[in-house]
């Protein structure tokens, strides 16, 4: 059987990546990265023309799937409910193939302050994930599918934050546990006690005194 040889530069971002997960940020070096490579240090400049592009490269690996898994949430004929768990699932199960990525995840705060650059590409994962959950929880309530009692913006911090905690015991745990049961189970449950059942459901119009 042949062994899989990766294209030079998809090997450097993915050296890159179990270093940070092994050793942490501050360990990212050009140095390390090249005796990890067995190449020259400056052969990495063939394919990156500093660390902060292979960081941006890392960056976007770690969100490769996101567009593709949130635009086919948004044409999913199913309810609100089950577009957030799709979306979840999407993040969650390529977590699991891949847990020295989700290292990147609790380096959030330190990266936005490399430089504008990767700054704007953290900030523009992050936001675009809490946005597409906020979005997908607004047209729910607009549907009368989901509780009010929670704001689109305080559904996302329940669900991304149960995902970014529960990843988080997972990692210190040495991946200890089904990620994506564990994750699935609790937002299944949680989801389910805020879904509004439509029978009972009652259209404002249907309700206004004035």
């Amino acid at each position: 059987m042949k062994k899989l040889v990766l294209p030079r530069k998809d090997a450097i971002i993915l050296t890159a990546i179990e270093i940070i997960d092994e050793l942490g940020l501050q360990a990212l070096s050009t140095k390390e990265l090249a005796a990890r490579q067995n190449i020259a240090e400056s052969a990495l400049y063939r394919h990156f023309k500093s660390k902060d592009a292979i960081i941006i490269a890392m960056l976007h690996y770690f969100a490769k799937f996101d567009k593709a898994i949130i635009n086919s949430a948004r044409k999913l004929d199913v309810s609100a409910k089950d577009r957030i768990l799709f979306c979840v699932t999407g993040f969650v199960e390529y977590y699991e193939n891949f847990p020295s990525i989700t290292a990147l995840l609790f380096f959030y705060e330190v990266l936005r302050r490399y430089n504008k650059e990767i700054q704007a590409e953290v900030e523009g994962i992050f936001y675009d994930r809490f946005q597409s959950i906020a979005d997908i929880v607004a047209t729910g309530q607009k549907n009368g599918e989901l509780s009010t009692d929670y704001a689109p913006d305080e559904y996302a911090d329940i669900i991304l934050g149960t995902c970014r905690e529960t990843i988080l015991r997972w990692r210190l745990g040495g991946y200890n546990f089904a990620l994506k049961n564990k994750v699935l189970s609790v937002l299944e449950r949680w989801l389910t006690a805020v879904e509004l059942d439509k029978v009972d459901f009652e259209p404002y119009w249907l309700t206004r005194t004035d």
